[in-house]
């Protein structure tokens, strides 16, 4: 994807999550999950502590598909907010080495964008064209809330997924409907709010709806990671 359609450098990262919105308009994300017994909420390291603030740098030992895929996600700059959601992003996959995975491995297809099957297309290489961005907005939270494991009882939620909707995590929960890996899981959630963040009028940080779309992976994407440190078990990989 040609970085020149894409606005703006690359911002600073700090990053926390669940913690109440502050003036800024950049509002937290989590970037790290400290293990904590399981009758206890999980415990979100503070905004500004080391372990919010650590970022990965492009590593020569990466498969080709991640470096493109972190070459795309860190070319636009969208906030630190969600610079902090691409470096779980990262450590999500380092779980499973960075496999590629399998068609059948990744998210299943119900609801999954046109446009994310317009880039496949084209060899991801043209990205699309998001005008209606409001369009957008409600099918990516259509299929985003199809993707979640049951018990969050989002599927009939009207609207975006804010703070109303997010469970007290004991650590302790099933993310099996989550838990994929490879070039067809969470790397397509994750481009999907590049684009979006992109088209929005203005910084997207500022934008609420978007905001809260990032938000809500971030709380996907650190349980799964959690969970897996915890149980101390790899995901098998089939390639």
């Amino acid at each position: 994807m040609d970085p020149k359609h894409w606005k703006g450098g690359k911002a600073p990262v700090k990053a926390a999550i669940n913690l109440p919105t502050p003036p800024s308009s950049d509002p937290p994300l989590p970037t790290h999950l400290a293990p904590s017994p399981l009758t206890a909420p999980l415990i979100i390291a503070p905004l500004g502590s080391p372990s919010s603030m650590m970022m990965s740098q492009p590593d020569a030992a990466w498969p080709s598909w991640f470096r493109d895929a972190h070459t795309l996600l860190s070319s636009q700059s969208l906030g630190m907010v969600f610079m902090a959601l691409i470096e779980q992003f990262v450590q999500l996959e380092k779980h499973t080495a960075f496999a590629p995975g399998t068609h059948s491995g990744g998210f299943k297809l119900d609801n999954r964008l046109p446009e994310v099957h317009y880039w496949i297309s084209c060899r991801q290489v043209t990205e699309p064209k998001i005008s209606a961005v409001k369009d957008f907005e409600a099918s990516w939270w259509k299929w985003w809330k199809g993707l979640q494991p049951d018990w969050r009882v989002v599927l009939e939620v009207e609207g975006i997924l804010d703070s109303a909707h997010q469970p007290t995590l004991m650590g302790n929960e099933d993310w099996l409907a989550v838990d994929k890996y490879g070039r067809n899981a969470f790397f397509f959630v994750m481009v999907t709010l590049l684009w979006w963040g992109a088209a929005v009028p203005g910084p997207a940080n500022g934008d609420a709806h978007w905001m809260a779309a990032v938000r809500d992976v971030g709380n996907g994407v650190i349980p799964v990671e959690f969970q897996r440190n915890r149980t101390g078990i790899k995901q098998k990989v089939i390639d």
